[in-house]
This record gives structure tokens, sequence and C-alpha cells, in this order.
């Protein structure tokens, strides 16, 4: 099968991994913790996109941060999808049942919105 984003099966497997325990989180803190060697998140934001295709992440929202000089950045937040959660537990090798629920509320301007 042809990806968009031509991201391999291991940067799919990490993000995969990565999500299916922490849940919710950027390109960036993937990167930082499956592959902190690499320079950027571009890697990891094209698994996540060729994920997002395959209907087992989305996009959950922005955040933004401020790099050294003071610039702010804006990256998006990204969370498993049901079908994401079952991909997420073969990865990590566990029942899809101990892997806790998936993210179901959305956070905008500091409160919850269902």
């Amino acid at each position: 099968m042809a990806r968009r984003y031509k991201s391999t099966e291991k940067t799919r497997a990490m993000c995969l991994a990565a999500l299916g325990v922490v849940k919710v989180a950027t390109p960036a803190q993937i990167r930082a913790l499956t592959a902190p060697g690499h320079k950027d998140a571009a890697t990891i934001r094209g698994g996540l996109k060729d994920l997002e295709d395959e209907k087992l992440v989305e996009a959950s929202g922005k955040t933004s941060r401020l790099t050294d000089s003071g610039a702010r950045i804006y990256e998006t937040l990204w969370t498993l999808t049901t079908a994401g959660l079952e991909a997420a537990a073969a990865v990590l090798g566990r029942p899809v049942k101990q892997m806790g629920a998936r993210r179901r509320t959305r956070w905008r301007a500091g409160r919850s919105t269902r």
C-alpha cells in the first residue's frame, strides 16, 4: 500500500506505541519519547498523517510553545481513534482492556468541552 507521506512501518509503530501510553501528544513529544536522535519531528508528523489516513489517529486540537529565541510555535495534538487503540495494543503486545480508554474530552481555552 502506497502511503501519501511515505512513512515506514517502524515510524507508524512508534507513533501508535507512544500514543497508546500517553494518549495525547505532539509530534515533537512523540519524537522525544521514541526517536530522540532525530533532528526534528518531520518523520513523526508523516507517520501520524499516514495513520490519520488509515483512521487510526486523529488531530485533537492545537497547543503552542516558545522556542529558545522566544518565537511561538503552534503544534497539533494527536490522539488514537478506537481502531487506533486496538492497533496500539497490538504493537505494545497488550490486551485492549489493559490499554485504558482513549481520550474523549477536547480541551479549549483551559476548559473541557464535550
